[in-house]
């Protein structure tokens, strides 16, 4: 996916086995949903963002999940949060803990016409071409990246029809408590949904 979707500033970590580490930015990401959107068959695409609107407040783990796109913006959105160094539970759980979306994978997968396995799901494209992975085009070593400071991430599109694509990534202070930085990424992406309509005003 790297080379098929020009991800210029993706990487695998130097420990593949912490895969939440993988080097991203957010132009990257915009990237890949767009892939989604435009590009991927059908099933790929219903796949994603059917459970992308699904995401449910509580998390199984217990974390409430809506902060960022989830406090900015008014739904409907299809939403992928992610977040790391905050420890395994969170002090107060979220409640009610609400059941997760179904696994598309309990059903037989439908296949398109003159398809193989969807691309997103396998190592070989809609065109019968291998794709090359991450780890097949960096060295072993990983990118440089901060693994100490707690991470809190929000992305995903905004409408009915995905009209906005939205991605906020941020690295939080020490010391910076869940629901600090649950404020800080839901103030942050309310600032960029702000910038962005007016430079729509701005060019129209």
């Amino acid at each position: 996916m790297v080379a098929k979707l020009d991800l210029t500033d993706t990487a695998p970590p130097a420990d593949r086995g912490q895969w939440g580490y993988t080097a991203i930015s957010a132009s990257d990401v915009v990237k890949i949903y767009r892939y989604i959107l435009d590009d991927a068959s059908p099933q790929v695409r219903s796949i994603i963002m059917d459970n992308l609107r699904q995401s449910t407040k509580c998390g199984n783990d217990g974390f409430d999940q809506y902060f960022g796109i989830a406090r900015a913006a008014p739904p409907p959105w299809a939403i992928k949060q992610g977040w790391s160094g905050f420890g395994d539970a969170p002090s107060i759980p979220c409640t009610p803990a609400n059941p997760l979306p179904p696994d598309p994978f309990d059903e037989a997968p439908v296949q398109a016409d003159n398809a193989a396995t969807p691309d997103v799901l396998a190592d070989v494209s809609q065109d019968g071409i291998p794709s090359v992975s991450a780890r097949d085009s960096t060295e072993s070593a990983g990118p440089d990246i901060d693994v100490n400071k707690a991470a809190m991430h929000t992305t995903g599109t905004l409408g009915e029809d995905n009209d906005t694509i939205v991605v906020v990534l941020t690295l939080e202070p020490s010391n910076t408590s869940w629901d600090e930085s649950a404020q800080r990424i839901s103030l942050i992406t309310k600032g960029v949904l702000g910038a962005s309509s007016l430079d729509i005003l701005a060019s129209s």
